[in-house]
This record gives C-alpha cells, structure tokens and sequence, in this order.
C-alpha cells in the first residue's frame, strides 16, 4: 500500500515538472510572413514583412536592406531566425507562420526624361542675355528616366547648374540634381549643342594689334556666335576711333574685349631736343634740354638740362615741352 502511494507520488510530479517544461517551450509570439510587401525606408524591419503577434519586441528587428527603389528582393523565414539568433533571442518563444519567403519591393518615384530636359534647357536658356531668346539649344545624346525613392513631404526638386563657368558655347553641360528632403539623391548630366544667330562684325582683312579699325576693315553679318568666349560688337559705332587690342584673322568675329582704345601719341622721343620749362605759378623759364627716352603725353621723362648738365624729370606735353614745377606735378596727379 505504502509503495503504491509513492509510485502515485511520483507520477504526479513527473506530470508536473513535464507541464512546467512544456509552458517553458511554448512560443510567446507568432511571425507570419507575408507573400509580397511594399517598404519606403533603406532598412526592413521583421514589422515589415510579417505580422507579429505576441509579447515580444522583434517587430523592430532589422532584416536587412532595402532594395533599390522600384527593385525587389526575398526575405525568407531562414534569414530572419537567424537575425533572431543573432540578437539573442530564443527561437523556442516564437512559431512561424506562412511561406518560407516574402517578395519586398521598394516603393519608388519616377521622373520622366522629358521633365529633366525641360529644367535643364529652361536653365540653359535663362543663361542667355536679352535679346537671343531665338538661341536654339538641341540636347546631344539621350536623357533615362530616374528612379528614386519615396518623395518627400517637400517632394521631389530637380536643380541644374551649368558648367563651364556658365559661359554659352556650342556644347554646354548642365547637371541636373535630383533633390529629396535636401539631400542629393543623383545627378544627371546633359549635353546639349547651343546656336545663336545674330549679325555681328566681322573681320574683313587681318588687323595687327594696336591697329586702328576703319569702317571698311568691317563687315556685318548674320552668324552663329554661340561658341564665342566674350560678347560680339553689333553696333558699328562702336568701332569709331578703336584699335585691336590683340591680332585679329581675316573672317574672325570681332568682339568686345578684341578692341580698344588707341594709346597716347608719343610725343618725345631718345635724343631729341626739347624745351625745357620750369613753372611754379608764379614763376616760369624755359631752357633747351635733351629727352633721355621717349614719352607720350602725360608720362613723365627725365631729360638733361643742355646748359647746366643736371638731369631733372618732367611731364612730356602734346607740343613737346617737358614742363617741371608744380603744374607738372598736378597733370600726373602727384
């Protein structure tokens, strides 16, 4: 009888410690995968791809990265037990639920070519000063559309700059930058072949530098001048009394910078014999002295008074007098 009631004893305890066991292994959650997710962010989390039923915080697990935005990928149920693993978690607490994979894609924002085109050509042309809205500006190559990701808020910006320092040529450059919550996201190049039409001066024969430029030296006539560095002469006053500021070709555009001003007429030269006046205001003489270099007027010159020796310097005139004194010293600004 006494043996009976133990054997009844330890029955009852094995049933109880194997209960205590099972309630230990049961699972506290449930993960269910989905078949096919779409996710907005650059990481996915278990939340993402699976229900999560239970008193756990795996939810917030990072399963790994997002695809690029309109690309898919595959979670499986593997790679998320081994997350699991991976983070401490006892698999035993969680029972998994549904297929073995899930199809993840990223949700995505396309931009189509003939947007960023326009942008880039609105851009090109607002570079163009008044007067050549007839520039004509043809895109080389072809433009992608772009795929990026979710637009923000602010949405999606597109802002263009143009290389070369902005200057217009015949082939122009402008990046186009995809802008999303003011962080770049891509830059797109385009190239495009830039024609301005517009009657400008134009070299009739070679013209040396410092060369005056006569009306007949000139012809005018419609161009393309959309490869030129400086702006092109259009009116042909502005020729009147210039010289070349640098040597200009037969058939060569003649612009802006190419011209200018004729320097002074020199007007005392090495060795000559000039008149030498001392003029202080009040008092003024004049003596025979000799030029040591040249001059042109207004440029100072230092000369050798012929009858004392002593060399003195003075500001050479239009009539070829060197004048020393105070007025002299004001011409000069001094």
């Amino acid at each position: 009888m006494i043996a009976t009631r133990k054997t009844i004893c330890l029955m009852l305890m094995s049933g109880c410690l194997w209960a205590a066991d099972a309630v230990a292994d049961a699972p506290g959650a449930v993960i269910t995968l989905q078949e096919t997710v779409t996710v907005s962010e650059e990481r996915i989390v278990l939340r993402d791809v699976a229900e999560v039923e239970g008193e756990t915080d795996a939810g917030d697990l990072v399963v790994g990265n997002s695809p690029w935005p309109g690309s898919s990928r595959r979670v499986s149920a593997a790679l998320v037990r081994m997350r699991l693993l991976g983070e401490g978690y006892d698999l035993r607490q969680f029972e998994f639920r549904g297929p073995e994979t899930a199809v993840v894609t990223r949700s995505a924002h396309r931009i189509e070519p003939e947007k960023i085109i326009d942008t880039a050509r609105k851009h090109l042309r607002n570079r163009f000063p008044a007067g050549l809205e007839s520039a004509q500006i043809s895109l080389i190559g072809d433009c992608p559309p772009v795929v990026v990701g979710e637009a923000s808020k602010d949405g999606i910006k597109l802002l263009p700059s143009t290389r070369n320092n902005g200057r217009k040529g015949t082939t122009v450059t402008v990046d186009v930058d995809v802008i999303n919550n003011g962080r770049r996201l891509k830059r797109i190049p385009l190239r495009f072949s830039v024609s301005v039409e517009e009657k400008v001066a134009i070299a009739g024969r070679h013209i040396r530098t410092g060369e005056r430029i006569e009306r007949e030296d000139v012809q005018f006539r419609v161009t393309n001048v959309g490869g030129l560095s400086g702006a092109p002469l259009t009116d042909p006053d502005a020729l009147a009394g210039k010289v070349a500021a640098r040597s200009i070709s037969p058939g060569q555009v003649i612009t802006v910078n190419a011209i200018g001003e004729p320097e002074p007429e020199v007007v005392v030269r090495t060795n000559q014999r000039v008149t030498l006046v001392f003029n202080n205001g009040s008092l003024s003489m004049d003596t025979s002295a000799k030029a040591l270099h040249g001059a042109r007027v207004g440029e100072r010159v230092r000369v050798e008074n012929l009858i004392s020796g002593r060399i003195v310097e003075g500001v050479a005139r239009e009539d070829g007098v060197v004048e020393v004194g105070s007025s002299a010293n004001s011409q000069t600004g001094r």
